[in-house]
């Protein structure tokens, strides 16, 4: 218990001293040296857990995948959505601006959005097939396409806004929630 409690602690602060050398430069050019100093920790404690700094980026993202499924499909269960849906969605996305807006920046990593849709696709798709079964699945791949790159900017804009310039996660969730229905609705012009 108390070595798990250590190692957790030790990938903790290597994930804090990534994000923040990520802050000044990107992800691809931070050694191993600099991490390890900026987190206070040897180098040989690092490479019993990582051999490269991408390796703790992954791990992140693998993380935030994980954290955001369980609430998108959550969020499902109360279909029809109602427009507060994914307001604890929006609210963990406030929370991890910093966090998102670093990933998702010039210093981040550029394929982990298309990794992150790749993985939800399959799973959303099942859904609206119970939903609507009588919808081809390519008009479902279509609107999946068109929703996830839309929301997925409106989100991007959203958390790089100022605090003063926030709409509220419950007016956001209630704005996309709307979009997306309507888009759904839309589905029976294909």
């Amino acid at each position: 218990m108390e070595e798990n409690l250590r190692v957790r602690l030790t990938k903790q602060a290597l994930q804090e001293s990534l994000l923040q050398l990520m802050e000044q430069k990107h992800v691809d050019r931070i050694t191993v040296k600099e991490l390890c100093e900026n987190a206070h920790i040897n180098r040989g404690t690092f490479y019993l857990h990582y051999t490269a700094p991408r390796e703790i980026l992954t791990e992140i993202e693998e993380e935030l995948f994980e954290k955001y499924s369980a609430l998108v499909a959550g969020a499902w269960q109360t279909f029809p959505l109602s427009p507060d849906s994914f307001s604890t969605l929006y609210d963990c996305l406030l929370e991890d601006r910093k966090m998102l807006t670093l990933i998702l920046g010039p210093n981040g990593d550029p394929g982990f959005f298309n990794t992150q849709c790749a993985k939800a696709k399959p799973v959303v798709l099942s859904k609206w097939k119970e939903e609507f079964p009588n919808y081809p699945e390519e008009h479902l791949q279509f609107l999946f396409t068109f929703l996830i790159n839309g929301s997925s900017s409106l989100m991007i804009e959203w958390l790089n806004r100022t605090q003063t310039e926030f709409l509220s996660p419950e007016e956001f969730s209630k704005r996309l929630t709307l979009l997306g229905h309507y888009c759904l609705m839309a589905l029976k012009e294909f």
